[in-house]
């Protein structure tokens, strides 16, 4: 994925309030703002690391 693509999509999470964010110098870090999120993704890839 090319940089510009990704960054749009992160402003679209955070328009969507979404993911947190906080600025580390010229870097930003994210993380997602909701534990159900977290928790249906962490599901997701349980179930594709058991399909392996």
């Amino acid at each position: 994925m090319q940089q510009s693509t990704i960054s749009q999509q992160l402003k679209l999470l955070r328009a969507r309030r979404l993911v947190r964010f906080r600025k580390d110098g010229r870097n930003v870090l994210y993380r997602l703002n909701d534990e159900h999120i977290h928790a249906i993704l962490a599901l997701g890839t349980e179930h594709y690391q058991e399909l392996q």
